[in-house]
């Protein structure tokens, strides 16, 4: 797609912006607009009259029914997803102890909960569970038990969904700390959604 396709859609984009330099680019990323088929962050102004038959040769047309999520809505995917992720620890905790209290009830006896050894496996498997969760979640269904509720999915630059090394990484950035705060800010993508080259949109209903 050229830029001057592209122009198209940035021209009557409520996300655009101007640089002295760079002409019109995307308030978002701070960059010209990159996208090849579909920019999972074009929202149309009000009054913009967006062509129905493009003069271009696309493969695919620009998807304007989708729109960048917001703020609120991230919130809630991260709220209601950290409680999913708590529950799954207290389901796998309540198997395990079954499983031993089956297998190895002698061994209930040795356990020292106060150990190093025990404090390092209780985070070894409360990552893994976290980094599961996201992992199978978004590279399947490409959205979270959060994001089905907010009506949210994940996908590429281009509109698509990432694959799996991509979500992979994706729930591995998840673990830096203080992650969670760089969402702050007016229309700020965290760490995993910028490092990944990934973005968390909506279609309106």
């Amino acid at each position: 797609m050229t830029r001057d396709q592209q122009l198209m859609y940035c021209k009557v984009c409520t996300n655009r912006s101007f640089d002295a330099q760079l002409g019109i680019i995307c308030k978002l990323t701070g960059r010209q607009a990159d996208f090849v088929n579909t920019c999972p962050s074009f929202s149309a102004e009000a009054t913009a009259v967006v062509p129905s038959d493009n003069p271009y040769e696309f493969k695919s047309p620009i998807n304007v029914e989708v729109r960048t999520a917001s703020a609120g809505q991230r919130f809630l995917n991260y709220l209601i997803d950290s409680v999913v992720y708590y529950v799954l620890i207290i389901v796998f905790v309540f198997i395990g102890g079954i499983a031993i209290a089956l297998l190895a009830p002698d061994s209930l006896a040795d356990l020292d909960e106060e150990s190093s050894g025990f404090t390092l496996i209780s985070y070894v498997i409360a990552i893994l569970i976290m980094v599961g969760y996201y992992t199978f979640m978004e590279s399947v269904f490409g959205r979270t038990i959060g994001k089905f509720i907010t009506g949210t999915y994940v996908v590429t630059k281009d509109g698509k969904t990432p694959g799996t090394g991509t979500i992979f990484l994706r729930s591995l950035s998840r673990l830096v700390p203080f992650e969670p705060f760089t969402f702050l800010g007016d229309g700020a993508r965290g760490w995993h959604d910028t490092w990944t080259d990934t973005w968390v949109v909506t279609k309106p209903k």
